[in-house]
């Protein structure tokens, strides 16, 4: 598959992958997000979002995971650091 292609992709499964988050489907979020980490793995906005979906299901280890992960990649990711605090908080 080309770039161009993959990140079509990754975009497209990951709005479904918000939509989802807003009507509070956190299983169908989770599952989009993981399809659209197949295109993009190191995304860094997808693995927060990732945490969010796994945290509101209390899938904290995977939550946790992500969130780590999403942090590793990108230190400044605001958004990332509350997942971390929320997740050892639970």
């Amino acid at each position: 598959m080309n770039q161009n292609t993959d990140f079509e992709k990754a975009k497209e499964t990951f709005i479904l992958g918000l939509n989802s988050l807003e009507k509070k489907d956190f299983q169908n979020a989770e599952n989009y997000f993981r399809e659209s980490l197949k295109y993009l793995p190191d995304r860094v906005s997808t693995l927060t979002n990732l945490s969010s979906a796994l945290r509101q299901q209390n899938k904290f280890t995977e939550a946790h995971q992500s969130a780590l992960q999403s942090i590793q990649l990108d230190p400044q990711n605001l958004e990332g650091w509350p997942s971390i605090y929320c997740i050892f908080n639970s």
